[in-house]
């Protein structure tokens, strides 16, 4: 009798096992994705789910939820998170924030992962310099690209030049001729002694503004071993062209004077590939628009390029899983079509050359503006805000002519030797 019952209750208690193992097994692997989206797509929120659904097709097993909000004080609140210690499994960190969250520990590599992946698949990959820190890979970048110079075809023609984007495949579109056409390009239309049309926009802090013209006129403010420039002829020159757009040959506005690419106003602007859709929406066909590369200088073509990397949290109770997430959703779910470029340099080449033909006609010109020199922005990593707070305050200085160029070189030098250490 006792043997019966003793059996009984190893029955009872196997299948109560059994059912809490089948239970556990069935269990969804919970992951939690945030990044930033623009308030002025609302509707991107409700396609970024659509596409997020579509990985929970593939996998069944794994549950995404989808945060997000503005960019304005994103960061601010994701290191709240990490720090905190909850942070979301995958998250979206400019690469300008992202050498300050690896230092801290607040994400991981993803380098033994990464190195498990073919040689085609990582070849197949824009570019991963900008989800890199000391070495070692912290995400596979989205939304990326370089600089490209989007511009305004009709006042090229209006004005009997020629078009900058056979100018480029010609290889003569430099900064000299961007000037000399600048100056025919540029209206004071109604005589009231302020410009109306202008072949740039206002000089600002941007690093498409001032960091392309820089190197390329041979300058740079850090070296590639990460100190402080110490040429500071060569920085010169670079800002003293970037100064003289609007204090000398006047083909940038100043004082009082406006201008807008998207209205018609400013025959080129230097941006990101990922704004040219939003660009050329914005412009409502008012003008025919076209990209081509930024010009070349005496020390060549030059822009700048990267990505946002996708990161995984310290604290992700299932990191494996996040990064098969995280690279799906950079290499294959298409992304792009929402916002961005590809990171898959077979879409950069297919379905997305095609895209960009719908609104320019040289799609080419994304990477060829890759083919001379190009770097992230200057003063990436765990100094990036201090460095860009000094830079700043001298390059406003000299874009409102308040500052000669060699001292606005000579103050950049100085304050970077200082916050380095050097």
């Amino acid at each position: 009798m006792s043997r019966h019952r003793i059996g009984a209750r190893t029955v009872i208690l196997l299948t109560l096992v059994l059912a809490l193992s089948a239970g556990a097994a069935a269990e969804k692997i919970k992951l939690q994705f945030l990044m930033w989206i623009d308030n002025a797509n609302p509707g991107e929120v409700q396609q970024q789910q659509e596409l997020i659904a579509k990985y929970t097709e593939l996998y069944p097993d794994v549950e995404v939820e989808l945060y997000y909000q503005g960019w304005s004080g994103y960061h601010d609140k994701l290191l709240a998170m990490a720090v905190a210690g909850i942070a979301p499994d995958v998250m979206a960190i400019s690469r300008l924030h992202m050498p300050s969250f690896a230092a801290q520990g607040l994400i991981q590599p993803i380098d033994a992962w990464f190195a498990k992946e073919s040689d085609e698949f990582k070849a197949n990959i824009f570019e991963t310099l900008s989800g890199t820190f000391n070495g070692r890979l912290y995400g596979i970048p989205i939304w990326g690209g370089p600089i490209v110079a989007e511009y305004n075809a009709d006042l090229f023609d209006r004005a009997g030049l020629a078009q900058p984007l056979v100018l480029a495949q010609q290889g003569d579109w430099t900064w000299d001729v961007f000037v000399e056409a600048g100056k025919k390009i540029t209206q004071d239309v109604n005589g009231d002694g302020i410009g109306d049309i202008f072949m740039h926009a206002r000089l600002g802090t941007r690093a498409a503004d001032w960091y392309i013209k820089v190197r390329s006129f041979g300058g740079e403010v850090i070296t590639p071993d990460g100190k402080a420039a110490t040429d500071v002829g060569a920085l010169e020159k670079g800002l003293e062209f970037f100064a003289s757009l609007a204090h000398e040959h006047h083909i940038a506005p100043v004082g009082s004077e406006t201008s807008s690419f998207v209205s018609g106003t400013e025959a080129v602007y230097f941006t990101w590939i990922s704004d040219v859709p939003v660009h050329y929406a914005r412009s409502q066909g008012q003008f025919r628009f076209e990209i081509t590369t930024p010009p070349k200088g005496p020390a060549g073509q030059f822009t700048i390029a990267g990505g946002v990397p996708l990161a995984i949290s310290t604290n992700s109770r299932y990191p494996e899983e996040a990064y098969k997430f995280a690279r799906w959703y950079a290499m294959e779910s298409g992304h792009w079509r929402i916002r961005g470029m590809p990171t898959n340099l077979e879409e950069l080449a297919t379905g997305y050359r095609d895209y960009l033909l719908t609104m320019v006609s040289w799609p080419e010109a994304v990477l060829e503006a890759m083919s001379g020199s190009y770097s992230m922005e200057p003063g990436v990593g765990v100094h990036f805000n201090a460095l860009n707070t000094a830079w700043n305050q001298s390059i406003s200085a000299l874009a409102n002519g308040t500052m000669a160029p060699r001292e606005a070189a000579i103050r950049i030098i100085e304050s970077t030797k200082q916050i380095l250490g050097q």
